[in-house]
């Protein structure tokens, strides 16, 4: 008989979509060619079963929507062409968890050089998979430089001393999860250092050099035979110039820029392959 047939349910896992948290419970199929379905109940309570979801003839099934924090109690059974419904499954409990915010430091940018001691804006991108972010805060190691309760979550770094800094951000979210960003290293150089280096995208290709005995400056790197380099140079990370082309030979290309001798302050950027 249908009726004495118990469906074993299994340990839930849970999953994400858009914004909201949402559980799939699985279980064992019933070994009866009469069964067409499934009934999943669950409630807040232990044998309280508020709500059902009507399952075809699959073995796994996700219930959306849910708050997180919450503790749900659930069964299932089986039913055939006549309605007759199986005693249920053994009874799982399940507390849906609170995913954890996502941050991460949006300036400076990792690897950067400034001319200093100066003042400094400290930058970070946070959001909240399944709630809202409550407060991001910004370390240089073990010492707090600031904290922010709401977007756009940027301080700034009031004479920031001249040597190597690594920063990152911690985000808590609403429930008090939190999550800390990767570090982001940076150099305050001295006011009247010479500041030249490649930035952003033109940090995976290639290198500056050493100053040239002219005062000049030549970046190199790896690229395909025959490929187009073209280098654009910038005094803000604002503005950018094309200041010339080079076509790649033997897997890499070398390009000197004549003109940065004139400058204390140089960054460039390199497209191409």
């Amino acid at each position: 008989m249908l009726a004495l047939l118990i469906a074993q349910i299994l340990a839930p896992a849970t999953a994400m979509g858009g914004g909201t948290r949402s559980i799939s419970l699985t279980w064992d199929p019933v070994p009866d060619p009469d069964v067409i379905g499934y009934h999943l109940y669950y409630g807040n309570s232990s044998g309280n079963y508020t709500t059902m979801i009507d399952v075809p003839n699959t073995t796994t099934a996700t219930v959306l929507n849910l708050p997180t924090h919450q503790t749900y109690f659930s069964v299932v059974t089986a039913y055939d062409s006549t309605g007759i419904e199986s005693f249920p499954s053994n009874e799982v409990s399940f507390v849906v968890p609170n995913l954890p915010p996502v941050v991460n430091i949006t300036n400076p940018v990792n690897g950067t050089a400034f001319n200093g001691p100066r003042s400094l804006s400290i930058s970070a991108n946070a959001t909240d998979p399944d709630g809202t972010v409550a407060k991001v805060e910004f370390y240089e190691g073990t010492t707090l430089l600031g904290s922010v309760w709401a977007a756009p979550f940027s301080i700034t770094w009031d004479a920031v001393p001249v040597g190597s800094h690594q920063v990152f951000a911690v985000a808590y979210d609403n429930d008090g999860a939190a999550t800390q960003s990767a570090p982001v290293t940076f150099k305050m150089a001295g006011l009247n250092a010479r500041i030249f280096q490649l930035y952003g995208q033109g940090n995976g290709k290639g290198q500056v050099s050493a100053p040239l005995p002219s005062g000049n400056y030549a970046i190199t790197g790896a690229c395909a035979a025959g490929s187009t380099i073209s280098i654009y140079a910038s005094g803000d990370l604002v503005h950018w110039t094309l200041i010339g082309t080079v076509a790649g030979t033997y897997g890499s290309y070398f390009f000197i820029d004549y003109g940065a001798a004139n400058y204390t302050r140089r960054f460039y950027q390199v497209s191409g392959n």
